[in-house]
């Protein structure tokens, strides 16, 4: 099986790692809320969002059934599809690439997040939180600050902290990540798109494979984790043997025979 294959939504469980890998992030949204489901996961778990991208767009919220989608059956329906990308139907809100998180907190599944992301925008937490002005991203939800805060207490907004580099995460919040993971389920969300320093689909500006190794050893031993999803996304790497090759070494330092 190619799992490049545009038409492809490659994902793949590995059971014994707690871990799903996914072609596209939009699939991680999915693989919570079915690890919670089969009771492995607590309520208000804890995030760790290690990505290039904020991926934090509000509108996955408004996603016909999002909120009671109780069946894998009936998640993997709330996610749109690379044959309706590929096909232009993308007349409904489904849960996509860039809005799959907030839906998450509004089931309860998440209750903080620590994000890791250089992507040079402001947050939405700090909007909801009236401290930053709207972005593009912000501009474009069909959703006011009300309605997002009738969905998601504010006080988890208060619960959401951002780095723009894990050096940043070791030195500002790592101590608090410590403590606010004590008796709470723990989640390692990794896109493997953070390693293109250069941020956009059309040029690649790649870490080291020293950097990349160190880094998402340090990720994958920071705490007993009750689940892991990791994205490949392929086209925010730099294109498929780019994403191939971040894989490989993902699942070196994953100590994955195979997938």
């Amino acid at each position: 099986m190619d799992i490049f294959d545009k038409d492809l939504d490659w994902k793949v469980q590995i059971p014994e790692k707690n871990m799903y890998i996914m072609k596209d992030h939009s699939w991680a949204f999915a693989a919570w809320e079915i690890e919670r489901l089969k009771g492995n996961l607590l309520p208000d778990s804890v995030l760790l969002h290690f990505d290039y991208h904020l991926d934090d767009v509000p509108d996955g919220l408004l996603v016909d059934g999002v909120l009671t989608a109780s069946t894998k059956e009936e998640l993997f329906r709330l996610t749109r599809t690379r044959k309706e990308i590929n096909n232009g139907i993308l007349d409904t809100h489904k849960i996509y690439i860039d809005n799959f998180i907030w839906p998450s907190f509004a089931r309860g599944t998440l209750g903080s997040m620590f994000v890791i992301a250089p992507q040079n925008l402001p947050d939405i937490a700090k909007w909801v939180l009236r401290e930053e002005k709207v972005n593009s991203s912000q501009e474009s939800t069909d959703l006011t600050r009300d309605e997002i805060l009738q969905l998601i207490p504010k006080e988890k907004f208060n619960n959401v902290y951002r780095s723009f580099s894990l050096e940043e995460f070791e030195e500002k919040h790592l101590s608090t990540y410590k403590n606010t993971i004590k008796n709470k389920g723990r989640i390692l969300d990794i896109d493997l798109d953070y390693f293109n320093k250069a941020g956009d689909s059309f040029s690649v500006e790649l870490a080291t494979e020293t950097e990349i190794k160190t880094e998402l050893s340090f990720l994958l031993h920071l705490c007993k984790w009750d689940l892991i999803t990791v994205a490949l996304s392929p086209v925010y790497c730099g294109g498929d043997d780019i994403a191939e090759y971040l894989l490989k070494l993902f699942m070196e330092v994953a100590e994955l025979d195979k997938l």
